[in-house]
């Protein structure tokens, strides 16, 4: 009885607490491109989390998009910019000024 009681306790104090993130949200994109490459203002937005080492997963739920959105900007971040990879769009970011 006393070990359901502390239980319970320890349920509800866990699910008041507020959630704490520790990534910064970067600013709003511009609207309109700020690089040679046609990127929109979410493909900007998108970058700029993958630049700050967030996953598919953490910019959806950031943005509130399914992770499959974040994989199809992602395809279209990579076929604008001609890069392959999570670490040559970033470099590709940080040359252009975008983050």
């Amino acid at each position: 009885m006393i070990l359901e009681h502390i239980v319970t306790k320890l349920v509800e104090e866990t699910v008041h607490m507020p959630i704490v993130s520790t990534v910064q949200t970067p600013p709003p994109a511009p609207p309109t491109p700020t690089s040679p490459v046609e990127l929109t203002a979410r493909e900007v937005e998108v970058l700029r989390f993958v630049a700050q080492g967030l996953t598919n997963f953490e910019i959806a739920e950031m943005l509130g998009l399914s992770e499959k959105t974040i994989a199809y900007y992602m395809t279209r971040i990579y076929n604008k910019t001609a890069t392959e990879n999570r670490a040559a769009v970033t470099a590709f970011a940080i040359r252009q000024g975008l983050v």
